[in-house]
C-alpha cells in the first residue's frame, strides 16, 4: 500500500484552488497507481471545503480516499503515516503566487513530495518529484530523495530559504525600514521651508525632485519646463502683464498675511488642492506676456526677455513669502549670464546648486 496524503485549504471564494487542482490533476495519482503499489488518498481540508459539490466532485479521483477534517495534530499525524504528499499547483497568479509552505511543511515532516502542475517548489527540487515515475522507480530500488543523508542539504536550504528565525529578521527589517521611511516623510513634512527654489528655462528635473523632498518650496515660472508639479507657478496673462501664481496647500500657510484673503479657488494641480493669486503687472513684462516664449532652439529670442521674467519672479517669491530665500536654478551659462546684475545677492545661480 503507497499512503499518500493532500492537506491544505480545499476552497477559496474567489479563486478555483485547493480540491479544484487536486481532481483536475489527478492524472499524476493515475500515473501513481499505475505502479505496482496500490495508492491510498487521505485528504484533510478545512470544513467549509467539505459540501455537498465538492464532495460529489472528489467521487472523480482515480484512486480511493478518505477525507479528513483539518487539524494541526491531524496534520502532523496526517505526515507521519504518509510515504507522499501529492501538492499540486495551478498555474494561476493566485497560485504561483503562493509560498513555499506546505513544501516546506511535508518535506519537515519527512515525507516524500510529489508536485504537479506549476513549478512553484522549484527551490527544493533536488529533494522532491515531478514525475511520479521517478518516485515509484526510487521505492523500488530503495532510495528516496528526502532521506537520512540527504536530510543535512535539506537543512542547509531550509537555513537558507525556510528559516522561521532569518524570515522574521527579514520580515522584521523590512517593517523597520518601512517605519524609519515614514517617520523620516513626517519630519521633512513637518519642516517649516526656508528655501524656495525658482526654476529657469533649463532646470533639472532632479533639481525640483529635491526641494521637494527636502520640504522646501519648489516655483514654476513663465520660462520653465511646465511638466513639473511644481508647488508655486507663475504664469503671465497676456494683454495686461499680470501674473497669477497658482499654489498648492503646502505653499498656503507661508504666503504673506495680507495676501491671504485675495486666494482664489483654482483647478487642483495632480490631485493636490490648488488656489490662484492675482498679482499686479508691470511695463516690463507687458510686452513680453502677449509674445509666447520661443522653442529651446530659439534661444536669442529667450535671452531678450529672460533677465525682466526672472527677476520679476524672484522678486514677487520674495515678496509673497517673506522669510523665504530664493534661488534660481538654471543650467544654461547664457541665460545665467543674461540676468547679469539683475540676479542680485542670494539669487544662487550656480551649476551644481540644490537646496
Amino acid at each position: 500500500m503507497l499512503d499518500v496524503a493532500w492537506f491544505g485549504v480545499g476552497d477559496n471564494t474567489h479563486f478555483r484552488i485547493g480540491l479544484q487542482d487536486l481532481v483536475d490533476m489527478a492524472e499524476t495519482l493515475t500515473a501513481l497507481a499505475a505502479g505496482p503499489f496500490a495508492v491510498q488518498l487521505t485528504i484533510s481540508t478545512n470544513a467549509r471545503a467539505l459540501e455537498a459539490d465538492a464532495l460529489a466532485m472528489l467521487r472523480r479521483l482515480p484512486v480511493p480516499f478518505t477525507v479528513r477534517e483539518w487539524s494541526e495534530d491531524g496534520e502532523r499525524a496526517l505526515l507521519a503515516g504518509s510515504l507522499a504528499c501529492f501538492l499540486p499547483v495551478s498555474a494561476q497568479p493566485f497560485s504561483i503566487a503562493k509560498s513555499l509552505n506546505r513544501c516546506v511543511t511535508a518535506l519537515a515532516g519527512g515525507t516524500q513530495v510529489l508536485s504537479a502542475g506549476f513549478p512553484l517548489y522549484h527551490p527544493f527540487a533536488e529533494f522532491i518529484y515531478d514525475d511520479p515515475a521517478a518516485l515509484l522507480a526510487d521505492i523500488a530500488r530503495g532510495e528516496l530523495r528526502l532521506r537520512p543523508d540527504t536530510a543535512e542539504a535539506l537543512a542547509e536550504r531550509f537555513d537558507h530559504i525556510a528559516s522561521p528565525i532569518g524570515e522574521s529578521t527579514k520580515l522584521a527589517q523590512f517593517l523597520l525600514g518601512r517605519l524609519i521611511e515614514k517617520r523620516a516623510r513626517s519630519r521633512i513634512a513637518s519642516v517649516t521651508p526656508s528655501l524656495a527654489i525658482v526654476h529657469g528655462r533649463r532646470t533639472p528635473v532632479w533639481s525640483h525632485k529635491i526641494a521637494q523632498r527636502m520640504g522646501h518650496l519648489s516655483i514654476g515660472t513663465p520660462v520653465s519646463p511646465p511638466e513639473l508639479n511644481y508647488d508655486v507657478e507663475f504664469r503671465l496673462v497676456p494683454g495686461t502683464g499680470e501674473v497669477e501664481a497658482v499654489m498648492t496647500e503646502k505653499a498656503w500657510p507661508l504666503l504673506r498675511q495680507d495676501c491671504q484673503a485675495a486666494l482664489e479657488p483654482a483647478k487642483a494641480r495632480s490631485g493636490r488642492p490648488a488656489k490662484l493669486l492675482r498679482l499686479s503687472g508691470d511695463g516690463s513684462l507687458r510686452g513680453i506676456a502677449d509674445k509666447p516664449f520661443p522653442s529651446k532652439d530659439a534661444k536669442l529670442r529667450t535671452l531678450a526677455s529672460y533677465g525682466a521674467v526672472m527677476d520679476g519672479m524672484v522678486a514677487r517669491t520674495r515678496h509673497l513669502f517673506p522669510g523665504i530665500t530664493a534661488y534660481v536654478s538654471e543650467f544654461d551659462d547664457a541665460l545665467i549670464a543674461a540676468r547679469g546684475e539683475g540676479a542680485g545677492e542670494g539669487s544662487g545661480e550656480e551649476r551644481s546648486e540644490a537646496p
